[in-house]
């Protein structure tokens, strides 16, 4: 039974199926609207002019957010900034948005039929077999994500409105030759700033008050409370430590591959008829003689076999089967993507430029069992130890509840007890943030309890808990103090920042009043303010002041407010800019003409949404009130 449990969440197979699944269902919209207008007050998120949106739909969205964005950012998504709190609120205006689209499209009187909807269905690839659709497959599916088909295809009709009203919205939008003459103007100039920068660390402030400290201190009481923190006592039981007890027989061995073949295929391989000439002196005459031959080839002016004659003087001969990772990179997957007889383009390979044409494709196919035996019995041994960790942890529980000490089952299974400091949900390292979850969520008189992570279980039991409290104003003293001196000092600067700006817009010199004020200045080199994100000289852009950058020119010369350049306070003028030359024009015409259509379609929902979001009643549930 656990392994059939397991197998279900940790195969190969298991999971490529989940991920075909998830990706079927990326554009599938909130699968359970339009059941809810007798869900209870308490499982709703919004309602939209009397529509529904779910918990579990919210829920839905925040995740496939998050998935996305994990998708296309990697390993930087933990170092840009995408909070939970961000995305919360991006999925509650997806969901209304969605909502309000509907609405719209229900007033237009816009409708799917039924063959719209089968048709979609069908050019879904996770729903297809050898490329067509496939019922028994479309069913599987469905049945892997609890759906039944009239839920999926109610889903798919929403999903079709949508598209259908989104389609309405941008159908007016147009693009005007001096529109992609604008842009490409702003898309090319560049300009560069002269700057005066006062650093506040610098300037001598006035100390703060007892009084000041004291009212800092009660108006901003929660920044100072520290969070619950705890101690636990645990024994991880991880599927390693049983490997030596994880003993496989020979009927074992081949009942495992047998049933589990698909995690032991041999990579699609293929034969191919190869065409090759000496690159000799010039790469770029060899290519094009290739392309000529096959040019040939392809109209029929000659055949493969004749080509290979006439060109090598050697008999067409097909080649050893080769995986993809044979070919190099640039050929590989137009080599593996064309079908018998077709031929790649020429290309170079050591010294020699080739043409490839298929010959035999020879599908997936399982390895034999004396080929991966030793992978088998890896595989089959840390099945059964990861079932021997399950074992062995919950037996362990039990012996805990009926008194044991954690210290003495750690000795009795050969594992190690150990102890963690007081840790918060934050500051548990990371093998230990779910078990540390789980702990403040147990009960504290509780002997022992099991939480699993990954393929590990961890054993644990509360040492002691301390709950969440605000720091007296005592121990906060010295940090508050500094924060409101800090204050004081950006205060001042910034005040000394909007008088030498009032200055330069009366006609006064730059460098003059800013070297009386205290300001150090200078001068960029010129940047283009639209594609630039840093500033020559100076650093990033800061985020606030983009468009008063960009907004520079002869006219407007100087940026009307002080701009924090990390830490400091900054002024910008205008310095100057480039002409710009229209010679790559025509070149980029079309693909400016693309961009600024794509932007203005999307201006044309957002403007269509903000003006249904004005006439709507929209009512938030109190929980989500406070996203």
């Amino acid at each position: 039974m656990l392994r059939s449990l397991r197998k279900n969440a940790q195969s190969w197979m298991i999971k490529s199926i989940f991920w075909i699944i998830v990706l079927a269902f990326v554009g599938t919209i909130f699968l359970v609207w339009g059941r809810g207008r007798d869900v209870a007050r308490e499982d709703y998120v919004a309602r939209i002019n009397g529509t529904v949106i779910p918990v579990t739909a919210f829920y839905d969205e925040y995740n496939r957010l998050d998935q996305l964005y994990r998708e296309i950012y990697g390993e930087l998504y933990d170092k840009i900034g995408i909070t939970k709190d961000r995305l919360k609120k991006e999925a509650l205006d997806n969901l209304i948005n969605r909502a309000l689209l509907l609405k719209a499209a229900d007033k237009l009187k816009i409708k799917v039929s039924d063959e719209e909807i089968q048709r979609e269905i069908a050019k879904n690839p996770a729903f297809q077999v050898n490329g067509q659709f496939n019922r028994e497959r479309y069913l599987q599916v469905l049945q892997a994500n609890r759906l039944t088909p009239a839920d999926y295809e109610s889903a798919k009709r929403r999903e079709l409105r949508l598209r259908k009203i989104t389609d309405f919205i941008q159908s007016t939008v147009k693009v005007s030759d001096q529109e992609i003459r604008d842009y490409y103007r702003a898309m090319k100039r560049e300009i560069k700033l002269r700057y005066a920068i006062l650093d506040p660390s610098k300037m001598k402030g006035e100390k703060a008050s007892e009084e000041e400290i004291s009212a800092y201190y009660n108006q901003h009481r929660e920044e100072f409370r520290t969070p619950a923190s705890l101690k636990i006592e645990y024994i991880r039981f991880s599927p390693e430590d049983f490997l030596e007890q994880a003993t496989v027989s020979e009927e074992e061995i081949k009942t495992f591959y047998e049933a589990n073949q698909e995690r032991y295929l041999r990579p699609e391989r293929r034969l191919f008829y190869e065409l090759s000439i000496p690159v000799g002196k010039s790469r770029t005459a060899a290519l094009k003689k290739l392309g000529k031959i096959r040019d040939e080839i392809v109209s029929g002016k000659i055949s493969f076999a004749e080509a290979v004659k006439k060109y090598t003087g050697k008999e067409k001969k097909k080649t050893a089967p080769l995986a993809k990772s044979d070919l190099p990179k640039k050929i590989a997957d137009e080599a593996f993507s064309l079908p018998v007889d077709g031929m790649t383009a020429p290309f170079v390979s050591g010294k020699r430029a080739k043409i490839l044409k298929v010959a035999e494709i020879r599908r997936k196919e399982p390895y034999s069992l004396d080929e991966v035996r030793e992978r088998v019995i890896r595989d089959l041994s840390l099945d059964k130890a990861r079932d021997l960790a399950i074992i062995r942890a919950y037996e362990a529980k039990g012996k805990a509840v009926k008194g044991k000490k954690l210290s003495d089952l750690a000795k009795e299974y050969g594992l190690k007890a150990e102890t963690s400091p007081y840790l918060t949900r934050e500051s548990a390292p990371e093998e230990l943030k779910k078990v540390v979850s789980a702990a403040f969520l147990a009960d504290p008189q509780s002997p022992a309890e099991v939480t699993q992570v990954g393929d590990v279980l961890y054993l644990f039991r509360v040492v002691e808990k301390k709950p969440s409290s605000i720091r007296p104003l005592s121990a906060v003293r010295g940090e508050i103090a500094k924060r409101i001196e800090k204050e004081k000092r950006e205060r001042k600067a910034r005040e000394y920042a909007n008088k030498l700006i009032s200055l330069v817009k009366s006609g006064k010199s730059l460098s003059r009043e800013a070297k009386r004020l205290g300001f150090s200045t200078g001068e960029t080199d010129y940047f283009s303010p639209i594609s630039s994100v840093t500033i020559p000289k100076l650093g990033a852009i800061p985020p606030d002041a983009k468009k008063d950058i960009l907004a520079l020119s002869s006219v407007r010369k100087v940026v009307e407010k002080p701009v924090s350049l990390r830490g400091k306070v900054a002024v910008f003028v205008f310095g100057g800019e480039k002409e710009v030359s229209f010679d790559d024009f025509e070149k980029e015409k079309e693909r400016l003409a693309e961009m600024i259509f794509e932007k203005k379609k999307e201006e044309a929902l957002q403007a269509f949404i903000r003006e249904e979001r004005k006439r709507a009643e929209i009512e938030i549930s109190e929980e989500f009130a406070k996203i």
